[in-house]
Parts: structure tokens; C-alpha cells; sequence
């Protein structure tokens, strides 16, 4: 950008003056190099002088002069004022929205089955509230959603990441607010009220990297030796564990395609009962006699890599006396005589629950 001050020179001639912009204190012609510099700039500066006319004109003029490293802070700045003036938060601030939480105790909710509340909570609170405290809610609500688009890098010209993004943001904020209201759709709107949104945000976080610290150990006990990332896990337990161990944990419910941000304690709950049946697996091929360090050189013996081998074909292989890449049907009555063996001495729920899946996976 070069800076032509019209106090000085009040008849410049710009080499392009079809990319040439009067500030509107008529100080200044400032000239660019591209026309995507010009759009971009035109706006941060017209925004500046919006703000505060002598301050936008003082750092235009301390461009002739001043470090470019000084410069971009100063702009910076500005730019970050003005975001915060419209509800976006900078990366700093947007990226603590995924930290993890403090431990808290969360409300304690009635025993029983969990069910996904009727429609999204965040949405059930705000129709309780009016006045002052709606406004001051719905603001919230957009600050937090502002800091997912940001955390998350979404390019703002894709409408349906964004759109994606925005709806992952408010499932989790319906979390957080189910966590700490235990489901009270009148504490929740207290809630978004009185509480700082982060920390709402951020009781969902922290739900979600409680189950991948379980993941993580399942993950590593259930790869064999020579395997970087895949378990021996079958569907839906390695889908369900494999979308825990993103950097931002994200629930893949059974039967579908695609991840998602947990939204409700039933989900949770959900998740938990995948983790502790993929637990199961890990002791039912132990009791078997067969734990991933076995399996891992048998696998190799057979040209195997470590993705190719699951749980299910390597119980196969055992009933059958076949080796690993042997894919033919396995004989019902060698695999339960195997499966009850292994699971006669145990009174672990999820080992039977392991099993009846694997029998399921074998006999169709």
C-alpha cells in the first residue's frame, strides 16, 4: 500500500487509480497493488475511521515512517476491537472455549434410562426468557457460536461448513446446559443468564475428554504391536472410538455416516456403553488366549496388516483352527462352544455384550 498525503501533494497520481481510495477525512489517497488488497483494506480502514477518526488517521500516517512489524500489531489491534465489538472473540479467547474445564461436580439427576431431550435445550431457554435477559442471553449464544466458526478455522465463504459448525456449537452448548440444569429447561435459562458462556461451553468439553481419556487407553490396548492407529476393534466400537480421539472429541452414533458433537447426557451415556463393550473385547480375546500380542505375529505369518485384522476374524481363525486370512463362514456350533468357554467364568456384562456382537458379525 503506498500512502500519498494530501497535504503535501494534493494532486497525486496514482500508477492504478482504479485501486486508488480517499480516506474519508480527505487526508489521504492510499493506493494498493491488487484488487483483492483493496477490497480487504478498504473495509478495515473505513471501519477504523468509523471508530475513531483521529486514531485511524494517526496510524495511516505512521505507515510512511514506522516498522512493518509495528504496523500489523498496531492493525491488528484495531482489528481484533472491532470483532469484539460485534460478538467475535480473537483465536486466543475462541480456542479456550475447548479447554478443559476445572473438575466440577455436575448436578445429579434421577436414575434411570436418559433420553435426548424433546428439542435443543439452548432453544428451550430462550423461550423462557424475555426482555433484558433474552437479549443478554441471545448475545451470549452468538458469542459462543462466533468462537466455534473461530477456534475452528471455518472459512466463512462456505456456507455449509459454517452452517455445519454453527449447529456442532449449539448441540454442545445444549450439553452443557443439560449437564449443569440437569435437564431443567427454567435452570437452563438462569443459566445462560447468569453464567459466563465459556464455562456452559466448556462443561460439555469436558464430558467429551473424559470419554477420550477411556478411549485412549482402549485404543492402546486394543492395537496389536505392530499397528500405529487402527485397532482390532469391530464396527460400530472402532467408529466410536476413533471419532473420541480427535482433538475435539465428537460422538459417532451407530448407523451413521458421519461423526458429531455430543448435544444430550443420553449420548453420553451411549457413548460410554460402545467404550465399555469395546473394554469387553480387549478382555474377551484375552480370556481367549489370544490378546493383540499374540494376534500381532500371526498377522504378519499371514501377510496381514494391522487393519486388516478384527476382533471377529481373529475368533474365527481360533474356532475354526484357521489361519487369520482364512475368510470362510465360521461353524455356529465351534463358535459358541469357544465363546461360552471364554465367558463362563466371567459375570462381565460387557464380555457377553462383546461377544453376542462378534457371534452376530460371524453368523449371519
Amino acid at each position: 500500500m503506498t500512502v500519498h498525503d494530501l497535504g503535501e501533494d494534493d494532486h497525486p497520481q496514482p500508477q492504478r487509480p482504479d485501486l486508488a481510495y480517499f480516506t474519508p477525512d480527505r487526508r489521504f489517497l492510499l493506493e494498493f497493488q491488487s484488487e483483492s488488497e483493496f477490497t480487504a483494506m478498504r473495509q478495515l480502514i473505513e471501519a477504523l475511521y468509523e471508530r475513531d477518526e483521529g486514531a485511524a488517521g494517526r496510524l495511516i500516517e505512521a505507515t510512511r515512517w514506522e516498522q512493518p512489524a509495528e504496523l500489523e500489531e498496531a492493525a491488528r489491534r484495531w482489528r481484533d476491537g472491532r470483532l469484539r465489538d460485534l460478538g467475535v472473540p480473537d483465536f486466543e479467547e475462541a480456542i479456550s472455549f475447548y479447554a478443559r474445564p476445572a473438575a466440577a461436580k455436575l448436578p445429579e439427576t434421577a436414575p434411570g434410562l436418559l433420553v435426548p431431550p424433546r428439542g435443543n435445550l439452548v432453544d428451550a431457554a430462550l423461550d423462557l426468557l424475555e426482555g433484558d435477559d433474552l437479549e443478554r442471553a441471545e448475545e451470549a449464544v452468538v458469542y459462543a457460536a462466533n468462537a466455534a466458526l473461530v477456534a475452528n478455522k471455518v472459512p466463512l465463504d462456505d456456507p455449509d461448513q459454517v452452517r455445519e459448525e454453527l449447529a456442532e456449537a449449539r448441540a454442545t452448548l445444549s450439553l452443557g446446559l443439560e449437564l449443569l440444569s440437569a435437564g431443567d429447561p427454567a435452570q437452563a435459562a438462569r443459566l445462560l443468564v447468569e453464567m459466563p458462556i465459556r464455562q456452559i461451553f466448556q462443561a460439555a468439553m469436558g464430558e467429551a475428554y473424559r470419554l477420550q481419556t477411556r478411549a485412549r487407553k482402549i485404543a492402546q490396548s486394543a492395537r496389536l504391536p505392530q499397528a500405529q492407529s487402527a485397532p482390532l476393534l469391530d464396527e460400530p466400537l472402532e467408529s466410536a472410538v476413533q471419532a473420541l480421539l480427535k482433538s475435539r472429541p465428537l460422538f459417532h452414533e451407530p448407523g451413521k455416516r458421519s461423526p458429531r458433537a455430543f448435544a444430550s447426557r443420553a449420548e453420553i451415556s451411549q457413548a460410554e456403553a460402545l467404550l465399555g463393550e469395546a473394554e469387553g473385547t480387549v478382555a474377551l480375546l484375552s480370556a481367549l488366549g489370544i490378546p493383540p500380542s499374540v494376534l500381532g505375529p500371526r498377522a504378519e505369518e499371514a501377510g496381514l496388516g494391522p487393519a486388516a485384522v478384527k476382533a471377529s476374524s481373529a475368533v474365527r481363525s481360533l474356532a475354526e483352527g484357521t489361519p487369520l486370512s482364512d475368510e470362510r463362514p465360521a461353524s455356529a456350533q465351534n463358535l459358541d462352544e469357544v465363546l461360552q468357554n471364554a465367558t463362563a467364568g466371567s459375570h462381565s456384562e460387557t464380555v457377553a455384550r462383546a461377544a453376542a456382537r462378534i457371534r452376530s458379525i460371524l453368523i449371519h
